[in-house]
C-alpha cells in the first residue's frame, strides 16, 4: 500500500435536476463557506451552456459524480450578474481559495478578483486532469483558456458573454482567462463556437466533530480524513482541512489513514502495472505476460508457455525469425531464446528441420546424411546450392547435370566435342556469324570455316573482302583464317592501298602502278600538292607559289621576286659558343643543305654589326613567315618585330623534324623549349645579353632568349650562356 497527501475536500452524491428552460441571467451568492474550492468540468465547451442555469447544472453534475460534498456554480459573468459576486461580500476578504487538490490559490476571494489571477498550482477538472495545454491529456482545450465574461475584478463584459451564454455563433464573442498562465480573468476573447474550458467554484463547509473542552488544542475528530481538528471557540471540534483521498484509478480503493496521508489499496483480482488498471488476464503490451493477481498486482506475470525475445513474444516451439538455429523453451527459461537439440541441419548459417525442403525443391534436410548441406532428392541435381534439372549444361557448356554420374557436382558432357575459348559446342553448331562450325574431325580447339568465306581474328568477312587497309583481300582458297595479299599491281600511298585506276577523293590523280606505285599519279592538266588538288593558275594559300603543271604537277612553282620566309631550327641544342655569328650562320646552312631545304638560311641572332631584323629587309620584308610544315606564323617579316608571338598549336620544328616542345621528349637537350636571340623586342641586338656575340659558353655571360613552345620567338628571357638552347634558322633567300 501507498501512503500520499491530497489536500482536498470530501463529496457525496448529490441529485442533479436540470431545467433547460430556465432564462435566469444572474446566480444567489454561494453559501458562507470555510474555503471555496475551484474547478473545471471535465470537457471542453462552446460559448452555448444553456445560460447559467445550464452551466451550473453542469458543475453541480460531475461534483456529484466525482463525489464533491460542496454546492458549485458556474464562474460565469452575465449582462446583469457580476461573477464577483457569487461570494457574499462578508466572506470575500479572509476566506481562502483552493483547487480540488486542497492547494492555496489566493488567501481571499477579493484578492483573486483584484489581480484576476494566481501563482504556482494549476485548476483541475472534476476527474482529474490539469488544466494545461502541455499535459497532453485534453486537447479540445484551446490555449486552455476558460470562459468568464468579465474584466479583471470580476465586473461583467456585457459584450462578450456569448449573449449570456446561449450563443455558439462565430460572429458572438465571449471573453476568457488562460488557466495555464493562471490568468482566472485575462482579458482574451473567442468567437463563441470556439471549445473552452469552464471554471465552476463550489463552498465547501468544513464538518464539526462533537463537543470539546478546551479552545484552541487538539481534539478527537470521528473522520479520518479530518485535517488537524481544533476545538473552537463554540466548544465544537473542527477541522482545518479534509484529506481527499482520490487517485482516480478505478481498480483502487481509495481512504484515509486518520495521520494525514491516504490509503490506495489494489482491488481483488485486479493490477495497477506502471500507473495503469488491468483486469486478471489481461496481457501486456508484448503478449508475453498478463495480469494475475495471485502472483502480483503491481508486475506482469510472464506466460508459463511463452518467451520474450528481442523484444516480441513467441510461443513454446517457435523457432528464432532469424536463424531457425533457437527455439523457444520455457522449462529451459521465459527470458531469451534456446538453442535447438532436436535432430536438424545447418546451412548456410541458417538452421531447417528434418525434412525440410530447399527452396527449388530439388532437396532436402536429412540429418542421418548431413547436418551441414542439403540432400539431393529426386532426379535433379544440388550444384553449388542451386537446382540444375538433367541435361542443363553449365555455362561454358562442357559440362552437364547427369545424375547418374553425380548429383552434387557437374559431369563432362559425353561424347566429341569443341572447346574454343573456354567454352564447349556440338559438332555442327555453328559459330555467331554463320561461316564456321564445331568440326572436331578438323580440330577440336578452334572453328571451322566453311564454304567460301574466312574466319579472321573470330570475324566471318565474304570471299573477295578487303582489310582495312585495302592491301590484303579474303581468299578462303589460299587462307580461310588469314588475310590473303592481294597479287594484282597496287599503289601503297600512307598505309592504304588502292587498285589501278581508284581515283584520289578529290578527282585530280588515280592509282597507277606503272608510274608509281607509292603515290598517286595526277591524270589531269592540275597539281597534287600536299594531298590536295589545285587547279593551274592556282595560288599558294599561304605564301608565294603557283600551281604551274608545266613545271610541277606536285609541288608549287616560284614567283618571281617572292619567296616564303621559313623558320626552321638547328638538329640539336647548343651553348652560347656557336662560333660567332659567322659559325651560327655555316651550320643553319649546313643543315639546311644536308636535309634538301632550298634557299639561303641564317640564323636568327643579333650580335656585334647585325641586328636580326635586318636579315630581311626591303620589300622582302613584306613576305609570309612560315615553319617548315607551311603553317603561316606571322603575316610579315615586320610584323614578328611588333607581335613577337604567333597562334598557340602551331610549333617551329627542326631540319630533321622534330617539334621544338619541351613535353614531347623529342629532344630533352633543349632547356624548356627556348631559343637564342641576343635581341631584343624590336629585332636588335641586346647589348648586355649577346653570349659575347655568340662566342662564349660560360655561365658568367647570359645570352637573351625567346620561348618557342610558348609561341614567343623574342621575349624578355635571358639565360645563361652554358645553358643548351635552341638555335633557329630563317631562309633569307630563295
Amino acid at each position: 500500500m501507498r501512503r500520499r497527501l491530497l489536500l482536498v475536500g470530501m463529496a457525496v452524491a448529490v441529485p442533479l435536476t436540470l431545467s433547460c428552460s430556465d432564462d435566469n441571467t444572474t446566480h444567489d451568492p454561494l453559501p458562507t463557506a470555510d474555503q471555496y474550492v475551484l474547478a473545471a468540468l471535465n470537457e471542453a465547451h462552446t460559448g452555448d451552456l444553456g445560460g447559467l442555469t445550464g452551466a451550473d447544472a453542469l458543475c453541480t453534475s460531475q461534483a456529484a459524480a466525482a463525489g464533491r460534498k460542496e454546492t458549485f456554480k458556474a464562474f460565469l459573468s452575465t449582462k446583469a450578474f457580476d461573477v464577483r459576486d457569487l461570494v457574499p461580500s462578508a466572506a470575500a476578504s479572509g476566506v481562502p481559495c483552493i483547487n480540488t487538490r486542497g492547494e492555496v490559490l489566493s488567501e481571499s476571494w477579493g484578492g483573486l478578483m483584484e489581480n484576476g489571477s494566481w501563482s504556482g498550482a494549476y485548476l483541475y477538472t472534476f476527474d482529474g486532469k490539469r488544466v494545461d495545454e502541455s499535459a497532453g491529456v485534453e486537447p479540445s482545450w484551446v490555449d486552455a483558456d476558460g470562459w468568464h465574461g468579465s474584466l479583471v475584478g470580476g465586473l461583467a463584459s456585457p459584450e462578450l458573454t456569448c449573449r449570456n451564454w446561449k450563443s455558439d455563433n462565430p460572429v458572438d464573442r465571449g471573453a476568457a482567462g488562460e488557466m495555464d498562465m493562471r490568468r482566472l480573468l485575462g482579458q482574451e476573447s473567442h468567437p463563441c463556437n470556439t471549445t473552452l474550458a469552464v471554471v465552476c467554484v463550489g463552498a465547501l463547509v468544513l464538518p464539526t466533530y462533537g463537543p470539546c473542552t478546551t479552545p484552541g488544542t487538539v481534539c478527537t475528530a470521528t473522520d479520518p480524513c479530518a485535517i488537524d481538528p481544533t476545538c473552537g471557540a463554540d466548544g465544537l471540534c473542527h477541522a482545518k482541512g479534509l484529506m481527499q483521498c482520490q487517485d482516480e484509478l478505478t481498480c483502487t480503493e481509495d481512504t484515509c489513514d486518520g495521520q494525514g496521508g491516504c490509503l490506495f489499496k489494489v482491488k481483488t483480482g485486479e493490477c495497477l502495472i506502471g500507473g495503469q488498471c488491468y483486469k486478471q488476464g489481461d496481457p501486456d503490451p508484448s503478449g508475453c505476460a498478463s495480469c494475475d493477481p495471485s502472483t502480483s498486482q503491481e508486475d506482469w506475470t510472464p506466460l508459463a508457455d511463452a518467451c520474450m525475445a528481442g523484444g516480441k513474444c513467441y510461443k513454446k516451439g517457435d523457432f528464432d525469425p532469424t536463424t531457425g538455429c533457437n527455439v523457444c523453451d520455457p522449462g529451459q527459461g521465459t527470458d531469451g531464446w534456446t538453442p535447438r537439440t532436436d535432430d536438424h541441419c545447418k546451412i548456410g548459417g541458417k538452421c531447417y528441420s528434418s525434412g525440410d525442403k530447399h527452396p527449388d525443391g530439388c532437396a532436402v534436410c536429412d540429418p542421418t546424411q548431413s547436418v551441414v548441406a542439403w540432400t539431393a532428392s529426386g532426379n535433379d541435381c544440388l550444384i553449388d546450392g542451386q537446382c540444375v534439372a538433367p541435361g542443363v549444361t553449365d555455362p561454358t557448356g562442357c559440362n552437364t547435370c547427369d545424375p547418374t554420374v553425380s548429383k552434387t557436382g557437374w559431369s563432362p558432357v559425353k561424347g566429341t566435342i569443341c572447346k574454343i575459348d573456354g567454352k564447349c559446342y556440338k559438332p555442327g553448331d555453328k559459330h555467331p556469324d554463320g561461316c564456321a562450325e564445331c568440326d572436331p574431325t578438323v580440330t577440336g580447339l578452334a572453328w571451322t570455316p566453311k564454304g567460301t568465306d574466312c574466319l579472321i581474328s573470330n570475324k566471318c568477312y565474304a570471299a573477295g573482302s578487303k582489310d582495312p587497309s585495302g592491301c590484303n583481300i579474303c581468299d578462303a582458297a589460299q587462307d580461310p583464317t588469314a588475310w590473303s595479299p592481294i597479287t594484282a599491281p597496287l599503289c601503297k600511298i600512307g598505309s592504304q592501298c588502292y587498285a589501278k585506276g581508284d581515283m584520289h577523293p578529290q578527282g585530280c590523280a588515280s592509282c597507277d602502278p606503272a608510274a608509281s606505285a607509292t603515290g598517286w599519279t595526277v591524270v589531269t592538266n592540275d597539281c597534287l600538292i600536299d594531298d590536295t588538288c589545285y587547279q593551274s593558275g592556282a595560288a599558294k594559300p599561304t605564301g608565294c607559289g603557283i600551281c604551274d603543271p608545266l613545271q610541277s604537277k606536285t609541288s608549287w612553282s616560284p614567283l618571281a621576286g617572292c619567296f616564303d620566309i621559313v623558320l626552321v631550327a638547328l638538329n640539336e641544342a647548343h651553348t652560347g659558343n656557336l662560333g660567332g655569328i659567322a659559325g651560327a650562320d655555316a651550320l643553319c646552312a649546313a643543315q639546311a643543305t644536308g636535309a634538301g631545304f632550298k634557299g639561303t638560311y641564317k640564323a636568327f641572332l643579333s650580335g656585334t654589326g647585325r641586328d636580326v631584323k635586318d636579315l630581311i629587309t626591303g620589300n622582302a620584308a613584306s613576305f609570309i613567315v612560315m615553319n617548315s610544315k607551311g603553317e603561316q606564323l606571322f603575316s610579315s617579316w615586320s610584323q614578328m618585330f611588333t607581335s613577337s608571338s604567333w597562334s598557340s598549336g602551331k610549333f617551329i620544328y627542326s631540319f630533321d623534324g622534330k617539334k621544338v616542345d619541351e613535353n614531347t621528349g623529342a629532344s630533352p637537350d633543349w632547356y624548356d623549349a627556348q631559343n637564342w636571340t641576343g635581341s631584343v623586342a624590336a629585332g636588335t641586338i641586346n647589348t648586355s645579353s649577346n653570349c659575347q656575340s655568340w662566342t662564349s659558353d660560360a655561365s658568367i655571360d647570359s645570352g637573351a632568349s625567346g620561348e618557342l613552345d610558348m609561341y614567343k620567338l623574342v621575349s624578355g628571357y635571358s639565360q645563361a650562356c652554358s645553358q643548351t638552347l635552341a638555335v633557329v634558322c630563317v631562309m633569307t633567300a630563295p
